[in-house]
């Protein structure tokens, strides 16, 4: 099971910012460590060159020349007093001594600073050597390590009651700037199907959340639409094919019960042609459905050559009508699309114009190109007459106008519309004359 956001963010952010606090302290504690020893050997260093300084004083102010001083160990007051102790070498003699000192053994070799081992106690020493002088002091590590111990509480231990106030806190403040998220969650979870409204607009929106939202919203404007095509595919199949159904089956149960054979084959022919008719319908309805959708494969065309296909196909229908087609097509009409609906749109055309034309009509098509962002398809047919209002509509699914005689669903011209659209063309119907022409343009 993957975590929450918060637990992602939490961790993401709390841990790096806890290790790099613990590695800031120990760092620190490193660093601190050094400086100490630097300090206590330069304290050790000068304890011995004034230990020395006073010594000879001493000496030549009491002119003795052969005397031996024990100095007892006192008692300290505060915690950083050092308990050091030191030796005072004149020409191979003790002159100067702590009282315990007795178990640092011989002399030291070479001077600076060296380290030994006194019974079982470890100590750092600092030898001074002028002519016949030789002092030594000799400090325990076990006072600095107290200090840097308690250098290191002092340091490390406020981590320990920081880290969980950091971790509270940046608990609660991804709390609060998550709480927009939690908002639209629960306003996404609510969405009703029937009745998509966009998300974010009752309540303010981080701006990070913006572009995030603003894709739900279109992708509610895509179901939206997606939706709408459905439910008008499903009335217009259920309007389209109710009262055919019907009118069959009515015509199957007559037929059924006619006795003479010659009616009722007649009656089985025209069924035949009804169920014909049932699946052109269906045929045109899937392709309307098809060509609304908004994403469809683009590729480069010939769109004159998908015209002159057009009319090939249409050879025999023209053939049987007795009409005429004249066409003024562009040599070459380079264009990007979808050659399936394309070829769609322009046989519907094609279709609708033979079908709609009287027997011994003129047809036109007429194509135009400019270069790659100028583009006219005009075709034209005879026979129609259309008043200016039933010429806008159409396009429109279903509507044939008051006089139409051929048969069809339809469906042919809207489906032109929507590939029209899907290609970013311009559909513009015209009554011209005694006919209609269908133009697709493109000027940019």
């Amino acid at each position: 099971m993957s975590a929450s956001l918060r637990q992602r963010l939490l961790r993401y952010i709390f841990l790096p910012l806890a290790l790099g606090m613990i590695a800031i302290g120990v760092s620190s504690y490193q660093s601190v460590r050094h400086q100490a020893d630097r300090i206590f050997d330069a304290q050790l260093a000068h304890f011995a060159h004034v230990i020395g300084e006073l010594t000879r004083q001493q000496m030549r102010e009491s002119d003795t020349e052969k005397s031996r001083l024990r100095v007892a160990t006192r008692r300290f007051f505060t915690l950083y007093e050092k308990d050091l102790a030191y030796r005072v070498w004149r020409d191979g003699q003790i002159v100067l001594e702590t009282s315990h000192s007795g178990a640092f053994g011989p002399q030291t070799g070479a001077p600076g600073f060296s380290d030994r081992l006194v019974g079982l106690e470890r100590m750092r020493f600092f030898t001074l050597e002028e002519e016949e002088w030789k002092v030594e002091v000799a400090e325990s590590y076990e006072a600095r390590t107290d200090l840097l111990r308690q250098v290191a509480l002092s340091v490390l231990l406020p981590f320990f009651f920081i880290l969980p106030l950091l971790g509270f806190a940046i608990w609660r403040g991804l709390r609060g700037g998550l709480k927009p998220l939690d908002r639209l969650s629960a306003r996404v979870s609510h969405l009703d199907p029937d009745g998509l409204e966009r998300v974010g607009e009752d309540f303010p929106l981080p701006t990070e959340l913006k572009p995030f939202v603003a894709s739900i919203n279109h992708l509610i404007e895509r179901v939206e639409d997606v939706i709408e095509r459905e439910k008008r595919f499903t009335g217009y199949a259920a309007h389209e094919l109710r009262t055919p159904l019907a009118a069959l089956k009515t015509q199957l149960q007559v037929a059924r019960r006619e006795k003479d054979r010659a009616q009722r084959q007649g009656m089985y022919e025209e069924a035949l042609e009804g169920i014909d008719r049932m699946t052109h319908l269906v045929n045109q309805l899937l392709l309307l459905l098809r060509s609304q959708r908004t994403e469809q494969a683009m590729e480069p065309l010939d769109l004159t050559a998908l015209v002159n296909a057009g009319i090939t196909g249409i050879a025999p229908a023209l053939a049987a009508k007795g009409q005429v087609l004249e066409a003024n097509l562009a040599p070459e009409c380079p264009f990007q699309g979808n050659v399936a609906l394309l070829r769609v749109a322009v046989r519907n055309l094609l279709d609708n114009a033979v079908r709609y034309s009287p027997d011994g009509a003129r047809l036109t098509v007429m194509l135009q190109s400019e270069g790659p962002g100028h583009l006219h398809l005009c075709v034209h047919n005879t026979g129609v007459s259309l008043t200016p209002e039933e010429c806008a509509r159409m396009a429109e699914p279903f509507y044939r106008g008051r006089t139409a005689t051929a048969s069809g669903a339809g469906l042919g011209l809207a489906i032109v519309s929507w590939v029209a659209k899907l290609h970013h063309l311009e559909m513009r119907l015209v009554c011209e004359g005694d006919g209609l022409g269908v133009h697709l343009e493109r000027q940019s």
